[in-house]
């Protein structure tokens, strides 16, 4: 019993930051890209010197990392609710 109760569910959570540590950070690292491309290619742009338009290029950049953090918390949402690990049923 507590095998069952101690050694199985570590073994799970080992399974889950097996993947999702290198997930996570390779999730950080592509939005983290893509933020300053989106920020530097706004800043290229003519006109984007004038006092308030300055701060365009980063609000615009930041409104898209929040757009993804928002969708990475319902995804992460709707699987706490459907229970789903991630896994298919038929691997067991």
């Amino acid at each position: 019993y507590a095998r069952q109760e101690t050694v199985e569910p570590l073994g799970k959570l080992k399974h889950y930051l097996g993947a999702g540590i290198p997930g996570a950070l390779s999730l950080v690292l592509g939005v983290l890209f893509v933020f300053l491309a989106i920020l530097r290619l706004l800043q290229h742009l003519p006109d984007s010197e004038a006092s308030y338009r300055s701060l365009v290029p980063y609000a615009v950049a930041g409104i898209f990392v929040l757009a993804v953090a928002v969708v990475c918390f319902q995804k992460a949402r709707r699987s706490m609710r459907a229970g789903d690990d991630g896994s298919k049923a038929g691997a067991r």
